[in-house]
Formats: C-alpha cells, structure tokens, sequence
C-alpha cells in the first residue's frame, strides 16, 4: 500500500514528463529510497505548484516542492523539515548517524559550495528544456531575484566547473578513507551530496562524467557515486 506522496517539479505539462532534476526533491526521492518506504510521485508543473500545495496546506505562505502527505494527513513542507518528521516516524535505517546537526551542516555547505556553481552551469540548458510557459515564468521571477539576465548570471561555465571540483578535493578526503560521508552507513550528508550531483546529471550528464568523475583526485567520489546508485535506481 502507498503511504507517501511526493509533489516534485518537472519541466513541461506532458504526462510522460516524470524525470526529477530538483537537487532539494532528489534529497527526499533518496531518503525515502534509503529508508525503503513505499511511495508515488506526483509531478508538477512550476504553473502548478502554487495551487496543488496551497489545497494540501491553505495556511503556508511559500508553497514549494518537495513536500509530501503520509497516511496521518501530515503536510511536510522542506527538504529537512521532512527528513527531521521521515526519521522520527521511521527511525530505521537511520539517516542521521551522530546526530542530525552535522549532517545539517554538510547539507547547507553542498548547498552554498557546489550546488551554486553547478546551478550556474545548468541554468541556460534547464531553461530551453522547460515548455514555454513555465520558461516565461522561470525568466521573469529568476531575474528579478538575480537582478541580472540569466545569460549573465550563467557566467563563465569552465570557471564554475573548476570551483566544483576545487571543493570536491575536500570531500575527496572523507571519501578516501570511508565509502560514506559518515562512515561505514549511507546518511543524509550522502543524500545532500548525491543530489547536487544529481541535479548536474539530469541537466548536464557530459559534464558530471567528463569532467567531474573522472577529475584527478575524485576517484573516491566516483567510487561513492557508484554505491549510491541503488538508492537511486528504481526511483518512482
């Protein structure tokens, strides 16, 4: 029996569209891989969000995905909000081995330092891949927020390359000397690094195998990559 639904975002208003790219859904498509729960997806498009999540939860002021609905009527808004309520229902197979606050951390480290320039990276090409309603609405709020054309706040893609592999050097690191973040167990440090990657994948999968994965020094990190992907595989 399917307990759980995830809201995600995809890119055009087709029906066959259900391929995720969000890093913040991916973090919760992975938890819930990991934590082995049943679950279905609904897809949505940016044109849908507002409405679809307003009607699961009148009183919140920012409606976003992810967010999802179990079998207690909960509505679990935020990437962490959600993995904070999955791990107190479902405490096994933990996710935050020595204590959330670290892997907290390391979420909003990945976030800053590798999911912005990889965003910068992606942008142009998410974009032309989007329907053309949702690229209007994308250019209209995404400029306004950057203050810039998107073109130029696509900026110099070799240099964004470069910066994600300059602070991979230090996950490189952790990598080297234990096959998860935290140690011998999958946690949610991984699942904050792997969706970052992830978003890089769906959008720009030449760069991520190119000139991530095979960049000297991040053998570690293709070898992570690898065990990561059975709680990839099979998403629904």
């Amino acid at each position: 029996m399917t307990i759980i639904t995830l809201y995600d975002l995809k890119r055009t208003r087709r029906p066959e569209d259900r391929e995720s790219w969000s890093c913040n859904t991916w973090k919760t498509r992975i938890l819930l891989n990991i934590k082995g729960l049943d679950y279905k997806t609904n897809y949505l498009h940016f044109l849908e969000i507002s409405d679809v999540i307003t009607k699961l939860d009148p009183d919140c002021s920012m409606p976003t995905v992810p967010t999802i609905t179990d079998e207690n009527g909960k509505v679990i808004r935020d990437s962490a909000a959600i993995a904070r309520y999955i791990e107190d229902q479902h405490p096994e197979p933990t996710v935050f081995r020595g204590g959330d606050t670290v892997h907290f951390f390391f979420d909003n480290w990945a976030l800053k330092n590798l999911a912005d320039p990889i965003y910068h990276i992606i942008l142009l090409k998410m974009y032309s891949e989007l329907d053309d309603e949702a690229q209007a609405y994308f250019r209209e709020s995404r400029e306004k927020w950057f203050k810039m054309t998107l073109e130029e706040y696509a900026g110099d893609r070799e240099q964004h390359i470069k910066t994600v592999n300059d602070q991979l050097t230090l996950v490189a690191k952790t990598l080297n000397k234990n096959d998860y973040m935290m140690g011998d167990q999958v946690g949610y440090a991984d699942i904050a690094l792997a969706s970052v990657l992830i978003m890089l994948e769906k959008v720009e999968p030449d760069v991520l195998n190119d000139c991530i994965l095979i960049h000297e020094g991040n053998e570690s990190i293709a070898s992570w990559w690898k065990r990561m992907q059975q709680y990839v595989d099979g998403s629904r």
